[in-house]
């Protein structure tokens, strides 16, 4: 299911991850979860406020639930649309103690901010997303582990 060869996505700008976000959100099913990872200010969280305002979620609400840890958000699709930030977590141990299996596995979809905290506790099926600050300082690259299928279609579109 994971490729072999991630898809690298240059992001010139905030609107740029936005539409990321937006394009991926038209593939999900129930179940799919996405790990996203980053180092703070990378666009994580913009990231997710584009997902989620393609599923019909007032973006303004979608904010990066560090103290929180989790938030969720009702969609337009049917499903909740679940995001984790487990960035304050010192030990994957905590992660599993909220219970994710569970949220993983009751038909909705998932987002986890910062998964490489708690990369043990992510599913065989995960999508992983890494966003890096590229050189310049303003804009991003994207590096997508997708199933083959979606890193095909994005990269034709």
């Amino acid at each position: 299911m994971k490729p072999a060869n991630p898809l690298i996505i240059h992001l010139n700008d905030e609107i740029a991850t936005l539409n990321l976000g937006e394009r991926l959100a038209g593939f999900v099913q129930p179940g799919t979860v996405i790990a996203l990872i980053g180092n703070l200010g990378a666009g994580k969280t913009t990231f997710t406020k584009g997902f989620a305002r393609a599923l019909g979620v007032d973006e303004t609400s979608v904010t990066s639930p560090t103290y929180l840890l989790q938030q969720d958000y009702t969609t337009n699709r049917g499903f909740l649309l679940h995001h984790f930030d487990v960035y304050r977590l010192d030990d994957p141990d905590e992660f599993e103690a909220l219970g994710v299996g569970e949220t993983f596995d009751n038909g909705g979809v998932s987002i986890v901010e910062w998964a490489d905290k708690a990369i043990d506790s992510m599913p065989k099926n995960t999508w992983w997303i890494t966003i890096h600050h590229a050189e310049d300082g303003l804009s991003r690259t994207a590096e997508l582990q997708l199933p083959e299928e979606i890193q095909r279609e994005l990269n034709e579109a």
